[in-house]
């Protein structure tokens, strides 16, 4: 008998399930700036990222998860661009140079102006 790649198909609620662990350990690692659990995170995701394409339809039931899934994503996703600043700054205050500043930035040094009405 060939034992090759695993054959066996998961239900899109399943491979949702599956996900959403994976972004939960995700979690933990940028909490901690845990490069080795972000890069084998990163893995598992695109190993799913297949699975999904190919899962077909979500049924109304898996909506409320699919909708978990992606508020945790969205949670990484700030936690990663804040990960991201930070090692940025870092590197500029050890190397004495100004930090980058993201391309959608003011660009300006000028005060800025805030009206507040109460």
């Amino acid at each position: 008998m060939e034992s090759g790649p695993n054959t066996t198909t998961r239900s899109a609620n399943e491979l949702l399930q599956a996900l959403e662990l994976i972004l939960a350990e995700e979690h933990r690692a940028l909490r901690k700036l845990d490069s080795a659990a972000i890069e084998k995170v990163a893995a598992q995701k695109v190993d799913l990222e297949v699975e999904l394409a190919n899962a077909g339809p979500l049924t109304p039931t898996d909506k409320d998860l699919a909708q978990r899934v992606r508020r945790a994503a969205l949670a990484n996703q700030i936690l990663l661009v804040h990960a991201r600043d930070t090692v940025r700054g870092l590197v500029a205050a050890m190397t004495g140079t100004q930090p980058t500043a993201h391309p959608l930035a003011r660009q300006s040094t000028a005060p800025a102006r805030l009206n507040v009405k109460v």
